[in-house]
């Protein structure tokens, strides 16, 4: 466990002081879940929801049996969760601004940085709106502001992950960590069938009812 990065787990060590035992020990995972209502009402109404449907959009994450199960865990995956949440926010928030506004990336850096602090699985979600963001900024204020939002965008995530990556580089010479452990928890097959298997699988965690 010394190689994950310790986002999530930090959390829980300040649960565990202030409580003076474990029995916080699920809470981060808990704000994460609640939390992440607040963004997926945030998201909607961003899309044009009415209240109707922003209060929908958070009773559907809300009953996600996957996430019911692991906000009352020690697991990591809520937290992950509600950084990239805020990542899309932002990105959304970014699209609909108009041209002659800021187009501040720091909320997004952070974000982002936050989200692979808590797990490194973060990196595939993070990647299509850091596409999206790319190309808004490109069309609206070119190469030159794309280079600088990236160059700033890139030096949060690194100043946030520096500690984790750093111990990781100097032990096992990989800023993930251990090569074995690494390929213990990849695929070993990277094509569309195997995507589209693993998306049905998934899927099928949170369709299940009584």
């Amino acid at each position: 466990q010394n190689l994950m990065p310790p986002g999530a787990e930090i959390g829980m060590l300040h649960a565990y002081v202030l409580a003076q035992g474990d029995r916080l020990g699920n809470f981060p995972q808990w704000l994460a879940m609640a939390a992440s209502l607040v963004g997926a009402g945030a998201i909607a109404r961003l899309l044009g929801a009415t209240r109707v449907g922003q209060l929908a959009a958070a009773a559907f994450v809300a009953t996600l049996p996957m996430g019911i199960a692991q906000a009352t865990s020690t697991m990591t995956d809520y937290v992950v969760a509600f950084w990239v949440l805020c990542v899309a926010f932002e990105t959304l928030s970014l699209v609909l601004q108009g041209p002659s506004e800021r187009m501040d990336v720091l909320p997004l850096g952070l974000a982002a940085g936050l989200a692979i602090l808590a797990k490194p699985t973060a990196f595939p979600y993070l990647a299509p709106f850091a596409l999206v963001v790319a190309i808004v900024i490109l069309r609206r204020r070119g190469i030159l502001a794309l280079l600088a939002s990236a160059g700033i965008a890139v030096a949060l995530v690194l100043v946030v992950n520096a500690g984790y990556l750093g111990r990781n580089l100097v032990t096992y010479g990989n800023p993930l960590g251990s090569a074995g452990k690494v390929d213990t928890h990849s695929n070993e097959i990277f094509n569309g069938v195997v995507i589209a298997s693993n998306l049905i699988r998934n899927a099928s965690l949170h369709a299940g009812t009584p």
